[in-house]
């Protein structure tokens, strides 16, 4: 749906167009790290988180094409309020009904409000064709902006009022999107070609691309991403720890996508479309490398027998071979070494580790035994001297 610029155009800046986008994409951005560690208390199976997470980007697939056929005969401005409704919709329905029936409708409703979003966002920005990318990649940056702080508010009023409830919240919040929508000027709409008739919405190769890039990145990688951190460390803090992850990640594209939309206009979008796929894929392939041979190290503390044995079993499943590391020092040691990084502050310093913390660690470490060592096929260090 684009809208080219033309004398007597309306053009209009891109902060109320990314401010509605920003606020419509909190709770889509908040599932990836609370419905994985959540799932029971939403009445949900793991295979359903699976389902729910994926199905959005299903449906923008085959909905893209629809909804940019819609927006041709309404115009930008009322896309975009429609949308905004339909996250207000699909937020609240997360929090107030446990049905997996409702749960899919508010997906398939927020996969439709999206593709909307998406499509009228862009008709703003290319309002001003000339720069256009520039303006694309300052709405992107202004989303990253409100995401990455939608992230970690909304860990910590998880961890305050509990997962159902956030939602709920956040729908009141989303009310948000709908007043800057109401705010946005109106384009002129492109002429309507008449006489085609109704066509099944095919996906364009740019939208299969899309599906591909955000499924692999979005979707499998961030899930696999909250099980691991689920497994490694307390219930309570994997939540905040996810958020804060996904938040690293939308602070990158706050620093890069102005740049990106820069280099856009210069070199065009399919370059930088191309070199986005190729850095993913690079990364993945590093990622795999230990599928091919490569040892990759977990590096936690895995104070539990439970605990090293779930990691492991998992492993295991994946056809991945497994040796426990077991640093042997004794507590008067450690202590020292704590005391150490307490004083020294370097680098890696987070955290001062009182005596009572240290001894409260001690009562749930469980060193591992002779079985486990053999079963883990384990290796004991001792300190030097």
């Amino acid at each position: 749906m684009n809208t080219p610029a033309a004398p007597g155009a309306v053009q209009t800046g891109m902060a109320l167009p990314g401010l509605v986008i920003a606020v419509a994409m909190i709770v889509d951005t908040l599932l990836y790290a609370e419905l994985p560690l959540y799932h029971d208390d939403f009445g949900l199976s793991l295979a359903m988180v699976g389902v729910l997470l994926s199905l959005n980007r299903w449906i923008r697939l085959f909905a893209n094409s629809g909804v940019a056929a819609i927006g041709e005969r309404v115009g930008p401005h009322r896309l975009m309020v429609a949308a905004a409704i339909g996250s207000i919709v699909s937020t609240t329905l997360y929090g107030l009904i446990e049905s997996s029936a409702v749960q899919i409708a508010a997906r398939i409703l927020w996969g439709i409000s999206y593709a909307a979003l998406n499509l009228a966002t862009l008709a703003y920005a290319v309002s001003d064709r000339a720069n256009a990318g520039k303006r694309v990649g300052t709405s992107r940056a202004a989303i990253g902006l409100v995401q990455a702080m939608s992230l970690v508010g909304g860990a910590w009023i998880v961890l305050q009022v509990g997962p159902r409830s956030v939602f709920v919240i956040s729908g009141a919040l989303t009310l948000v999107s709908l007043g800057a929508a109401l705010m946005l000027p109106r384009l002129p709409r492109e002429p309507v070609a008449h006489g085609k008739g109704f066509r099944l919405p095919i996906p364009h190769r740019l939208e299969v691309w899309g599906f591909v890039m955000g499924f692999s990145s979005d979707g499998v990688f961030l899930l696999t991403l909250a099980f691991l951190l689920k497994d490694s460390i307390t219930s309570v803090a994997a939540v905040m720890a996810t958020a804060a992850l996904l938040a690293l990640r939308w602070l990158v594209e706050i620093t890069t996508g102005p740049l990106g939309g820069w280099i856009g206009d210069r070199f065009g979008a399919r370059r930088i479309a191309i070199a986005n796929g190729t850095l993913l894929v690079g990364g993945f392939v590093l990622i795999a490398l230990g599928r091919i041979g490569v040892s990759s190290i977990l590096d936690l503390g895995l104070l539990r027998a439970d605990r090293r044995q779930s990691i492991a079993a998992t492993a295991t499943a994946a056809g991945l071979g497994v040796r426990l590391h077991f640093v042997d020092v004794d507590p008067a040691e450690r202590w020292r070494r704590v005391e150490g990084r307490n004083h020294d502050r370097g680098e890696t310093f987070r955290l001062a580790v009182t005596r009572p913390m240290f001894d409260f660690i001690e009562t749930i470490w469980q060193p591992p035994d002779a079985g486990e060592m053999a079963a883990l096929n384990g290796v004991r260090v001792m300190p030097r001297g």
